[in-house]
């Protein structure tokens, strides 16, 4: 889907199917998260990941409701 995207920055299907990924993703470890404690040695970085996943997904709402889009960049 990703390389859908890559060469269709409008694929509106690839852009939804990422989206619904993600969107599992983020439940799954928000479960696994919710049954660790705190002092758990996995926490700290699950908890981050768990806040990076949710940032794209946020990122991907706004894509999906055209509020902003896709656009490819040149890092020189």
């Amino acid at each position: 889907m990703l390389i859908r995207l890559d060469s269709n920055k409008n694929d509106r299907e690839a852009i939804d199917e990422i989206f619904r990924v993600v969107h599992s993703v983020k439940g799954g470890a928000g479960i696994y998260l919710a049954a660790l404690t705190t002092e758990n040695p996995i926490y700290g970085g699950l908890k981050f990941f768990l806040d990076t996943v949710h940032t794209f997904e946020s990122l991907l709402s706004m894509i999906r409701s055209k509020d902003c889009n896709f656009e490819k960049i040149t890092l020189t």
